[in-house]
């Protein structure tokens, strides 16, 4: 997978590879490729491109440039810059956004809208509500609590009455039946829905279908597909964009699901009430 790396970092990202860090000294160009360091791995010109155009340089400036970031890079490690917190969250931070442009670019790739992603949903969801003193790490058990309940069901009238068992254990528990949506999350009543909802919603494939625990910005969800609705009329302008960024946004869940599962995350308790207060102000 090709990376576009942000230009802000290009330094720390060079080091980051094992032998990007050697002298830095310019070879000319050759097969495929748009620039070589001594001692360092090869600069995509892709990559350079992207560099030139948000520098304002022409290529041979940028690999002079580059060339110098380098040196740079190779100083901040002889020295121990690289390794503070300040510069390794720099190339985290800088490692992600390459990922979530490379992400967009695949987004753009599987082409024309498909005849699913034109469809409309009906669904019906369990949430458990951020805030009220509900903490991150207590939310996701409870709604794994709920779809441990739910799972055996398929129709609307079971998810509820299964849920609603848990429910009565846990008051901020809210259980709906939503109004008709499409990708967008845009519905017919003039109203829309969160885009991380709609994504883990449009996952589903076959009425009856109940998602993991999805989180948003609201809560937990535990979403059951009731309904897919054909198209009866052509999708507006600009629609293919909105389709685009569901994709993305898609491709971003399956990715941070798929870390998640490696990697443990512990959060402080001072931490949870600070975010428990943030998302309150925000409400």
């Amino acid at each position: 997978m090709t990376r576009v790396w942000p230009t802000t970092y290009v330094a720390f990202i060079l080091c980051a590879f094992p032998l990007a860090c050697g002298r830095a000294d310019i070879r000319r160009p050759d097969d495929g490729v748009a620039g070589r360091l001594r001692g360092a791995q090869p600069i995509p010109s892709s990559a350079l491109a992207a560099i030139a155009q948000s520098r304002g340089l022409s290529m041979d400036e940028s690999l002079r440039s580059v060339a110098a970031d380098v040196r740079l890079a190779d100083v901040a490690t002889e020295k121990g810059i690289a390794a503070t917190p300040a510069a390794s969250w720099a190339l985290t931070a800088a490692l992600a956004r390459a990922d979530l442009e490379s992400i967009g670019r695949s987004a753009r790739d599987m082409g024309p809208v498909q005849p699913f992603e034109r469809e409309k949903l009906r669904v019906i969801h369990a949430v458990v509500r951020r805030g009220g003193g509900m903490s991150e790490s207590r939310g996701p058990e409870i709604a794994r609590e709920i779809r441990s309940a739910v799972i055996g069901g398929r129709t609307a009238e079971q998810f509820e009455a299964d849920a609603s068992r848990v429910a009565r254990d846990y008051p901020g528990l809210r259980i709906e039946r939503l109004p008709v949506f499409d990708i967008t999350g845009a519905t017919g009543e003039g109203g829309g829905f969160d885009a991380d909802f709609v994504a883990a919603a449009f996952e589903l494939k076959a009425p009856g279908d109940t998602s993991e625990v999805s989180e948003t910005r609201f809560g937990w969800h535990v979403i059951r597909l009731l309904e897919r609705i054909a198209p009866d009329s052509d999708p507006p302008a600009g629609f293919l964009q909105d389709v685009i960024e569901a994709r993305a946004r898609k491709m971003t869940r399956a990715l941070l699901q798929s870390q998640r599962r490696q990697v443990r995350v512990d959060v402080s308790r001072g931490a949870e009430l600070e975010m428990a207060e943030a998302v309150a102000g925000l409400q």
